[in-house]
């Protein structure tokens, strides 16, 4: 064992390694060690650890390392020179990609000296293939044997060497053909180990900290891979310590509560509801640091806006904003993006069916190099099938060349490099949900976690309002007549979700915001607060009010409101007040409905009432019916275009809402989008109304505020005016 410790300890310790890597990290040192005797003997190897076990880390070593007579340093001198093919995989990975690699390599050993050179297939995030419909890695067993397949000819030059990077441990058909290395979770010294390694030039300031942030990190980790499993990783560990460690390195001085605070919230967000990352922290802690209520003035601020901007503003992991629905994006924009000043590009995935093939994959990711190549900050939602084809960026290693820097995205068949502006940042928001139950775990240690809440955004007497609003709310959905049965408040107020409250706020507040803040102006915000919820919600409402606890004088308030103000009769009565009796400028309305949705016979009616010229209104067919993207698009262009010089009116319609409301969301996306790039070419207002079918009893969440106005009218029926 001290035979193989040492020679270990040769390679590893004869390679170039950055500052910040760990010279004490026992894994890292096995994966280098193990690798060199792999890939010299061209046995095939597969290397299987949890995220941030340094496998891929490894590779880029020796990728560096392995220069045959031009590397750096003695030991390698006498090895092979290695060319590495790195393959990504990704959900869309198809066999014919594995198999160019291996063609690739068995290609670059002809005519060589196999003695002195040898090419390596190296699959990275091979577990991510297993998602893919085309099966890939069955190829891998012939391919791992000769090199060849089927009745081609084996030849020495095809047999090349193999290194399969991996989540979990493939099926035996492939390990039964070569090395398996699997990697543990490194227990409470190992971390101090690495820690102190990498903190080296620092450990009198940060030597005390280690150890109680190792046990947090143990213990934030135990805690939540009972609900969410392996949700935090190695690489959030690391990335906790160095971002502790850049305090202590430019103030010189032991970091303060808040900086630590700070700290930890960068590192271990996301999952405030299953575990309290700062008050294990804390607890850790008392003996070490002074706990401090306000922070110094060189403190940094630990708000969700401060924690964003800092991150935008540096060089580190890329952002994933956890949200209740794609409805929040409005808030996003509305308070993180407009108070940051940041101007971003939004990349929205299609939900329409025939957009699923991979050929739409690849046309995203044209997108995504040609902005990483310019250093824009780009907004992607909904395009968790691109992800995956990411690892390498999102990973942010490097490939320095002529001054530039670059990763790999991975198509179905092939590679393609891609230099990264110094600029570039990358936003992903994706409801929760989604990241809780199907976002591989590979994929969440390589982000920057945030859950985005309004209260974590807005400010106190926002919040306060956004509360009085809730508990409004909650007094009409608890009476006497729910005992024994559970009312759903989504059942009453269509489209209801946890933001709502908040963003109706916001909403109306940005509307008020040269008035002085004042207690009239609390009771004037929630007062039209009310309003805007009562436009979405149902006939059942006026029963709940007159059974509710609420004083007489607001009973009767609310429904006049409803009743006589606004409209929720049939479609024709609320065209007719929106636009001649109110005369909005441009409308963009989402309806909700129980009752059939519209068809074109129904236009001579809502051109009466709306005094629009019925050529200039069109009534689409369901959004399901719609095959790509491409089809959507091109008849809202359509639309826009014969209006020309007069008002219009667009109909998007959707049935089954409760189960499209991506296709919903994306829908909304696509009109806003396609408008703003047309602008130039708009003569006259187009206006756009979106029709959500409903079933009763189902829920949809996807309430809207700000550019677009809730509003459910029960039976569409349409009655003359």
């Amino acid at each position: 064992m001290n035979e193989i410790k040492c020679c270990q300890e040769v390679f590893f310790y004869n390679c170039h390694l950055e500052r910040d890597i760990a010279r004490t990290n026992k894994t890292l040192m096995e994966n280098v060690f193990i690798m060199v005797v792999c890939i010299e003997l061209r046995i095939p190897l597969f290397l299987v650890g949890r995220p941030g076990s340094s496998k891929s880390l490894a590779k880029t070593i020796l990728f560096d390392a392995m220069l045959g007579n031009a590397s750096r340093r003695y030991p390698y001198r006498e090895l092979k020179q290695a060319q590495m093919v790195t393959f990504q995989c990704s959900p869309i990975t198809a066999k014919s990609g594995i198999e160019n690699a291996f063609s690739q390599c068995a290609q670059l050993q002809r005519d060589k000296d196999l003695d002195t050179f040898v090419s390596v297939v190296v699959l990275d995030d091979m577990d991510m293939a297993d998602n893919s419909t085309g099966m890939p890695l069955q190829t891998l067993p012939q391919l791992l044997d000769d090199g060849v397949l089927g009745l081609e000819s084996p030849a020495t030059h095809k047999k090349v060497a193999f290194i399969g990077i991996s989540g979990h441990v493939p099926e035996p058909a492939l390990v039964n053909r070569g090395v398996i290395v699997q990697t543990e979770v490194p227990d409470l010294q190992q971390l101090k180990d690495i820690a102190s390694s990498m903190c080296i030039s620092d450990s009198d300031l940060i030597t005390p900290l280690i150890e109680p942030m190792a046990k947090s990190y143990l213990e934030i980790v135990e805690t939540t891979s009972k609900t969410t499993g392996e949700f935090f990783g190695l690489r959030d560990f690391y990335r906790f310590l160095k971002t502790v460690f850049n305090f202590t390195d430019k103030s010189r001085r032991k970091a303060t509560w808040h900086e630590l605070l700070y700290s930890i919230k960068r590192n271990f967000g996301g999952l405030d509801s299953v575990v309290a990352p700062a008050e294990i922290l804390r607890k850790n802690l008392t003996t070490v640091v002074r706990f401090e209520l306000e922070p110094r003035p060189s403190d940094p601020d630990c708000t969700l806006l401060g924690l964003v901007q800092t991150q935008l503003q540096s060089d580190g992991r890329y952002l994933l904003l956890m949200t209740e629905n794609y409805g929040s994006l409005n808030i996003i924009q509305q308070t993180l993006f407009k108070r940051l000043d940041i101007k971003y590009i939004t990349m929205f995935g299609s939900s329409f069916p025939g957009d699923q093939k991979d050929t739409k994959v690849c046309l995203y990711l044209e997108e995504i190099k040609y902005f990483m190549q310019n250093g824009s900050t780009v907004v992607l939602l909904n395009l968790e099938r691109l992800y995956g084809s990411l690892q390498d960026a999102l990973n942010q290693y490097y490939i320095y060349f002529g001054g530039e820097r670059y990763v790999d995205l991975g198509l179905p068949t092939h590679r393609i490099k891609c230099p990264v502006h110094k600029n570039f940042r990358l936003i992903v928001v994706e409801e929760k949900n989604t990241v809780y139950k199907k976002f591989p775990k590979t994929l969440l240690s390589r982000f920057e976690k945030h859950v985005f809440t309004h209260t974590n955004i807005l400010p106190l007497e926002q919040i306060r309002v956004a509360h009085e609003l809730e508990d409004w709310v909650k007094t009409l959905m608890t009476q006497r007549k729910d005992i024994g049965r559970r009312a759903k408040v989504e059942d009453v107020f269509i489209g209801y979700n946890g933001d709502t409250c908040a963003s109706v706020v916001l909403d109306i507040w940005d509307k008020h915001k040269h008035l002085e803040y004042t207690m009239e102006k609390d009771s004037k915000v929630l007062r039209e607060a009310k309003s805007v919820l009562l436009w979405c919600a149902t006939p059942e409402l006026l029963e709940r009010i007159d059974s509710s606890s609420l004083s007489n004088p607001e009973k009767k308030f609310l429904k006049g409101l409803y009743l006589t103000e606004q409209a929720h009769d049939s479609l024709i009565q609320y065209l007719n007040v929106a636009i001649v009796l109110r005369q909005r400028r441009q409308l963009f309305t989402q309806i909700t409905t129980h009752s059939k949705l519209i068809s074109a016979v129904q236009k001579t009616d809502i051109s009466k009432a709306t005094e629009i010229c019925a050529e200039n209104i069109s009534i689409l067919r369901t959004l399901t019916s719609f095959e790509t993207e491409e089809q959507f698009v091109k008849t809202i262009r359509q639309h826009i275009q014969r209006a020309d010089k007069d008002p219009s009116l667009l109909f998007v319609q959707c049935d089954a809402g409760d189960e499209n409301d991506n296709l919903i969301a994306f829908a909304r996306y696509c009109v806003t989008d396609q408008l703003e790039k047309m602008k130039d070419e708009l003569r006259a207002p187009v206006h756009v109304v979106l029709i959500i079918q409903l079933q009763r009893g189902t829920s949809y969440t996807g309430f809207q505020c700000g550019l677009w106005h809730s509003v459910h009218i029960d039976d569409l029926k349409t009655e003359q005016i």
